[in-house]
């Protein structure tokens, strides 16, 4: 699927947050079963959550961009989720689920940071390139996913849109 660039003026406030240590301190977690420097934020589609109106906006423009209703259904488990990836951060090979056969389970990712080296999504066991602010599409409960290790001293931050989307849906927009 192809690759949009999000407008630099509505990724900017997430990037200026997250980039803050306190608030790394105070509202992320670490995750387990990764390596390396990562710190996350999930569920930042529920109202009243940190950075809401900001996700939000972002969500719109990118469904839109898709062709996408703006209702579509988040995936409830982690909805949005931000991270920030330091120094040798690689997610666990991993595949999400699809909640049923006739839904997929798609993740709508954006590189709002790219770091000096690594960072890439692998989809598939292909490396996909992204630039800052470029999404890349994760048929998250279809696809084995993994990033390439992040290296530098330039941490990698991503936002990633989880929506269920009806498979003949999607399809017809493939």
């Amino acid at each position: 699927m192809r690759q949009i660039t999000v407008p630099t003026d509505i990724t900017a406030p997430i990037l200026e947050w997250i980039l803050n240590e306190s608030n790394r301190n105070d509202h992320c977690f670490t995750p387990k079963s990764h390596q390396g420097t990562v710190h996350g934020i999930r569920n930042l589609n529920v109202e009243n959550s940190v950075l809401y109106e900001e996700v939000m906006a972002i969500d719109r423009y990118v469904l839109e961009q898709y062709g996408l209703d703006l209702n579509t259904p988040f995936d409830p488990k982690d909805g949005v989720f931000l991270s920030y990836s330091g120094e040798g951060h690689i997610v666990h090979l991993h595949r999400d689920f699809n909640p049923d056969d006739d839904t997929l389970h798609i993740r709508f990712n954006i590189m709002i940071q790219k770091p000096l080296e690594g960072g890439n999504p692998i989809i598939g066991g292909t490396t996909i390139e992204v630039e800052e602010n470029q999404t890349w599409v994760c048929e998250a409960g279809n696809y084995d996913h993994t990033i390439e290790e992040v290296r530098g001293d330039r941490p990698r931050v991503m936002l990633s849109l989880g929506h269920y989307v009806n498979k003949e849906l999607w399809n017809n927009l493939q």
